[in-house]
């Protein structure tokens, strides 16, 4: 068949490749090129805020609105940002039609929309996205607030809004849910607590048309930490860890226990005490930390120390 055209062999509806190709070029683009970008170099792209250079930003948002022909193959495509005082994007695209190369060049303006990314105007308002409930006797509060502080200092884009104290603690409002949420994790595993999550929707993102939810947090830690002896189920319990379940050391059989905190348990702590030692061999004596008598650690064969932390269950003595 040949070229309605020009006489040539032809290869698309009646047309050789260089007819095709004048009538039918390689790619089409976007007749206005505006990128969102924030000050703190994130950049609006697939309906997310996120961070790249303005060369990595700009080649994502030029091939989201290239269109190639599909006629054409072994498509290749190269894009250079040209900086100059109106940035300039250059868009080359070659490809291959019957058994004829092709190459087409566009160079068009950008305009880099400065706005305010979410994380920006959280940094510079009262707005928050979460509220964190910490409930603890006012004794392990100082401690909690000094694991939050560090644990912030990590993160660069979040912060405290607001604080409001309570009899039973305090409320944290950030700027950010889902750190949050890992931090009331974190608080979990290190203090030990129980952790309840709830939402609430709050807004719709103008931009992403995206729902956007607040959260509570509530921690409420328990009244014991790692390292402390508690009665359970008859038992010297000594905690060693904390995650969604509490776990532990039996003193007296040194059998491992775990189990699930309920609000309303009853459980006693035993009063941990600083006791001296008086005998090494051939058992470990130290003397009682109320009447100073001579009395065997039924837990230790042997140490070096010169004194134990102990605690006393049934008139018997552990080191803990």
């Amino acid at each position: 068949m040949k070229c309605v055209i020009c006489g040539k062999d032809a290869v698309k509806t009646g047309l050789c490749p260089d007819c095709y190709s004048e009538a039918n070029p390689l790619f089409s683009l976007i007749d206005k090129l505006e990128l969102k970008e924030c000050k703190c170099g994130v950049f609006f792209l697939r309906n997310k805020w996120k961070k790249y250079t303005r060369a990595e930003a700009v080649e994502m948002y030029i091939l989201d609105n290239l269109k190639v022909n599909s006629d054409y193959h072994k498509i290749e495509v190269r894009i250079r940002l040209v900086r100059t005082n109106q940035p300039q994007v250059i868009v080359k695209v070659m490809g291959v039609l019957g058994d004829k190369k092709f190459e087409q060049e566009i160079k068009k303006p950008i305009k880099f929309d400065i706005k305010q990314c979410p994380g920006c105007a959280s940094q510079t308002s009262n707005a928050y996205q979460a509220i964190l409930q910490v409930r603890v006797h006012k004794d392990r509060l100082h401690d909690i607030m000094e694991f939050i502080v560090k644990d912030l200092s990590k993160r660069e884009r979040v912060r405290i809004t607001k604080e409001d104290v309570h009899r039973h603690g305090i409320d944290l409002f950030f700027n950010d849910s889902l750190y949050t949420k890992s931090l009331s994790t974190r608080l979990r595993n290190h203090f030990g607590g129980e952790v309840k999550i709830s939402e609430s929707l709050y807004s719709v993102d103008h931009q992403t048309s995206k729902e956007i939810y607040r959260i509570n947090v509530l921690f409420r830690a328990f009244p014991y930490e790692k390292g402390s002896v508690i009665v359970l189920d008859g038992k010297p319990l000594q905690l060693n860890s904390f995650s969604k379940e509490v776990k532990g050391e039996v003193l007296t059989t040194g059998q491992r226990l775990s189990f699930k905190y309920e609000k309303n348990m009853r459980i006693e702590v035993l009063e941990t005490k600083k006791a001296m030692i008086c005998q090494s061999y051939p058992e470990v004596k130290v003397l009682h930390p109320e009447t100073y008598q001579p009395v065997k650690v039924e837990n230790v064969d042997k140490t070096d120390a010169k004194d134990l932390n102990v605690v006393e269950w049934k008139s018997r003595l552990y080191s803990v």
